[in-house]
């Protein structure tokens, strides 16, 4: 989940306006688009959260993207669309400690822990960049430079790091507040996801997990007790991940598992060949979801890219725009 998680770099051709809202520096952009208005009856907004070791200007390059393909050819009876970013926790201008977003190992030195606390690092900046990204839609009406007469509806779009961090958000806030959500290479199971890296990372064995059960979090629980018992590295395990974290982020893996709120959109778009967030964690959530919710449709669409590793390649960042501009093309209203 580093910043290495994007190749493309849409050419700069605008600059965000730039709010504060909490002490956080917000990145708003599109405002330009809109124009020299005092009211808007209806307003979009997509938020991009980056990855780890990235920062807004990461989120800057899909922001303008979807920008360009939500206004291609028209502008008429469309409500208008804004994207806005931030700098997570103890990324860009909020570094704390720059060792607190490496992983356990490095490749430059595989066989050292080089991070013993990458657990809690990575999953209390998640935790609490979800939080901040809950700041920042309550108080983003009050400080746009137009009234908004309807609430904004809001789509949490995020790459590797912001991909967790955009299923948690619409967990936490829900279909109020959260119209839709667009993870990429993100992972709706952290518990499992932490594991598998745990095992390459630490302990250089490929994992073989028994994906029998319906649920990941079942499983993820299986694993963590095997590993725990072990007399050859149990003790290793509960060090770097220890049994009170492993049992918050289950927690919360069951909540997303079995409580997802159904009215939000999905768009979930995975690499094939992802070492860093494999695709089956996701494949494994549709069916979960599918398998609960027979009885009402649900508003999921999974991609997969062949040949694709732990990048947010221009094939996604296309579909993605392209998903974007058809669930908000049609106004609740009319816009201006």
């Amino acid at each position: 989940m580093s910043s290495n998680s994007g190749e493309t770099r849409a050419k700069k051709s605008e600059e965000p306006t730039v709010l504060r809202i909490g002490g956080i520096a917000v990145y708003v952009y599109g405002l330009d688009r809109i124009g020299n208005v005092s009211s808007i009856k209806t307003l979009n907004a997509v938020y991009v959260l980056h990855p780890r070791l990235g920062d807004y200007t990461y989120s800057e390059a899909l922001a303008l993207a979807w920008l360009d393909s939500y206004y291609e050819f028209s502008t008429d009876n469309k409500a208008p669309l804004i994207a806005v970013t931030f700098d997570n926790r103890n990324h860009g201008k909020r570094v704390i400690d720059p060792v607190g977003n490496e992983s356990w190992a490095i490749s430059s030195e595989p066989n050292k822990i080089y991070n013993e606390l990458h657990a809690q690092d990575m999953c209390s900046s998640i935790d609490g960049s979800v939080l901040d990204t809950s700041l920042v839609i309550d108080y983003l009406p009050s400080v746009l430079p137009f009234k908004v007469q309807s609430p904004i509806r809001n789509v949490i779009a995020g790459v590797s790091l912001g991909g967790h961090m955009a299923w948690r958000v619409a967990h936490l806030l829900g279909p109020d507040k959260v119209y839709a959500i667009l993870p990429i290479i993100g992972s709706p199971n952290l518990s499992i996801l932490l594991l598998e890296r745990l095992y390459f990372q630490v302990l250089h064995k490929t994992p073989d997990f028994d994906f029998s059960p319906p649920w990941q979090t079942t499983v993820a629980d299986n694993v963590y007790h095997q590993l725990v018992s072990s007399s050859e590295y149990g003790s290793q395990v509960e060090t770097l991940l220890p049994r009170p974290l492993f049992n918050l982020v289950s927690r919360q893996d069951y909540e997303l598992e079995r409580h997802f709120p159904v009215p939000i959109k999905v768009f979930m778009l995975c690499g094939r060949d992802d070492p860093l967030v494999p695709a089956k964690y996701t494949e494994k959530w549709v069916a979960s979801r599918a398998l609960q919710d027979h009885r009402r449709p649900l508003d999921l669409k999974l991609y997969i890219q062949p040949n694709t590793g732990h990048v947010c390649t221009p094939e996604m960042t296309r579909q993605a725009g392209l998903w974007i501009k058809s669930i908000l093309s049609s106004p609740p209203s009319s816009s201006l």
